[in-house]
């Protein structure tokens, strides 16, 4: 219950299950991570949730699109969220917020 409230209060995951070849359950390890981020270094455009305008005018300009003006939505942290449960949510994503951290890095 306490995952999917999380979950429900997150618009998007940068997940290292997108970018990695798999099906249901894998396990993560520096191996599978160094091909998710091999993978995002062949991705023409790279963009990161907090620099979405930036990364929007960047594909307007690249790609000549017109981008619509977007509501701005924050879903923010929630101060309900235990300690230990976010002391969790941390160890189980450690890899997925290294590819974050990866990708803010190609974004620029």
């Amino acid at each position: 219950a306490e995952t999917d409230a999380y979950l429900k209060s997150v618009p998007a995951r940068f997940l290292l299950e997108f970018f990695t070849p798999c099906t249901g359950v894998i396990e993560v390890n520096q191996g599978r991570l160094e091909m998710a981020k091999q993978s995002l270094r062949e991705i023409d455009v790279v963009g990161v949730t907090e620099n979405f305008e930036p990364f929007l005018a960047q594909l307007a300009k690249q790609y000549n699109w017109k981008t619509p003006d977007l509501p701005r939505l924050h879903a923010g942290e929630s101060d309900d969220i235990p300690a230990q449960f976010r002391q969790r949510i941390l160890a189980d994503n450690e890899a997925d917020m290294e590819l974050h951290e990866y990708a803010k890095t190609l974004a620029r």
